[in-house]
């Protein structure tokens, strides 16, 4: 197998940006892991569901890497923004608790960022929030 260039490949440098977003947001879809749909609950209606939503990474998105594994993005969206954008509610009360977490993790990763000896160090992923079991509890008991 050769390489693009010793066959002679034209290169471009308009590449069709709305067909490779279109690849990756595919690529991104056939990736995910859905639970057992035993009750058939899915898939959701955004029309009177509220999401609650867990987890650091739903409220801030890392794309990319360093080095050779940071990417040029127009935009991203967030697991929030994402389910916002579809018509979906999100449970008010645990975005208000995650986003300052979130803020201060980004905030933190920055600081890191910028004591690092390289670029091609990494600063670790925002931790996540520690919370109480009766947190969660009382989320799945709403959602239900």
């Amino acid at each position: 197998m050769t390489s693009p260039a010793a066959e002679n490949y034209p290169y471009s440098n308009h590449p069709d940006l709305k067909a490779h977003a279109a690849i990756s947001r595919s690529a991104a879809a056939d990736g995910m892991v859905l639970l057992k749909n035993e009750a058939a609950t899915l898939p959701l209606s955004p029309h009177g569901h509220k999401v609650a939503l867990f987890g650091s990474a739903s409220y801030t998105l890392e794309a990319g890497g360093t080095g050779s594994g940071d990417v040029n993005k127009a935009y991203t969206v967030t697991i929030c923004q994402g389910l916002l954008n579809a018509g979906y509610a999100i449970d008010e009360e645990l975005e208000k608790l995650y986003q300052p977490y979130v803020r201060a993790g980004l905030q933190k990763k920055e600081e890191e960022k910028r004591q690092k000896d390289n670029m091609f160090q990494h600063a670790p992923a925002i931790a996540e929030m520690p919370l109480d079991k009766s947190v969660i509890e009382q989320k799945a008991a709403k959602m239900i």
